[in-house]
């Protein structure tokens, strides 16, 4: 879930107009009411959020076996809850990812024109 919020968040930034690497797609992102013309990458929003709910399953867990001494005890039947749906969430980001990968392009000219010469500095300098 890190790795689908950092591309969900790089997917946001390199689909702005000001970069305009990605084109997302039309179907997986909705108007805005104050300015329809704008696309709200909502798909995205929600992969990048919904890493934050499984961190807050991860830190219920966590925090539910604190201080239990060793063993078992009828406390973690509760934990149970938690990393189901923190399954569920997991598959229905990545499914929502894929989606996005199927239908994303590229725009190849923005992508090579972002390619300047500091980019290739390290490169130089170690020749």
């Amino acid at each position: 879930m890190a790795d689908l919020n950092k591309i969900s968040t790089d997917l946001i930034l390199f689909s702005l107009p000001e970069f305009g690497f990605f084109e997302l797609p039309a179907d997986l992102c909705t108007g805005s009411s104050i300015m329809p013309q704008k696309q709200n990458p909502d798909v995205l929003e929600l992969v990048r959020s919904h890493y934050h709910t499984l961190l807050g399953y991860e830190v219920e867990i966590k925090s539910r076996m604190a201080n239990l001494i060793s063993g078992y005890h009828r406390d973690l039947q509760l934990s149970k809850a938690p990393v189901m749906r923190g399954l569920q969430i997991a598959q229905d980001c990545l499914a929502m990812i894929t989606l996005v990968f199927e239908k994303l392009r590229v725009n190849e000219s923005n992508c090579q024109n972002a390619m300047t010469e500091e980019l290739f500095a390290t490169a130089e300098a170690y020749k």
